[in-house]
């Protein structure tokens, strides 16, 4: 055991945003993720692509959640923990 009050791991599929480096291969991706992630349904879901402004929300919502224990978020998780409203 860590002896951490709280810990929170996250587990985004492929993130999108702007990058610095140009990664070919990487932009493929998250084209095609997006063309599928309206058929990524049931446990498929988890494979969406994330806005990694999204996932920034999430993880300042979770360290200032006071929640306590260990959380793992996945997609649906991550979306709602973004769309909480923690701001102290």
């Amino acid at each position: 055991s860590l002896g951490l009050p709280a810990l929170h791991l996250f587990q985004p599929s492929i993130l999108t945003g702007p990058r610095q480096e140009n990664r070919v291969g990487e932009r493929i991706g998250i084209v095609v993720a997006r063309l599928l992630s309206p058929l990524m349904l049931g446990g498929l879901r988890k494979y969406r692509p994330m806005p990694h402004d999204e996932l920034a929300k999430a993880l300042l919502n979770a360290a200032l959640s006071g929640a306590s224990g260990t959380h793992v978020h996945t997609y649906d998780g991550i979306r709602e923990l973004a769309a909480q409203n923690t701001t102290r």
